[in-house]
């Protein structure tokens, strides 16, 4: 009788996957559908603002060349928006009340 050896199959695994029989936990899978609900409001944001367009030109008595103008700062807007929510989040004033915030200024004794 002859044996086989058999090498088991290399397991091509994306870098950052489980080791096989691991799981994923809890917090991951949160802040996965975060970032997932996220992304969909953003882009039922835009459909919106696209959608409400000739509602805004004609408040406006605006052209649609002039128009378009409307949708292309908005979107703009909201691009440079979205980046910044992290530090304007440690600056509001509702959070200065349960944490130090990394952007608040220190306040000053009254004399």
């Amino acid at each position: 009788m002859s044996t086989t050896i058999t090498k088991p199959m290399a397991h091509n695994a994306p870098a950052g996957a489980p080791a096989n029989g691991a799981r994923i936990d809890a917090r991951t899978w949160i802040a996965v559908l975060a970032g997932m609900l996220g992304a969909f409001m953003a882009v039922l944001d835009i459909q919106i603002t696209n959608s409400s367009l000739r509602d805004i030109l004609g408040t406006l008595s605006a052209t649609l060349e002039e128009g378009s103008w409307i949708s292309t700062a908005y979107l703009c807007a909201e691009i440079v928006v979205i980046p910044m929510i992290p530090c304007c989040s440690n600056c509001a004033p509702a959070c200065r009340s349960r944490r130090r915030s990394t952007c608040a200024r220190p306040r000053r004794a009254r004399p």
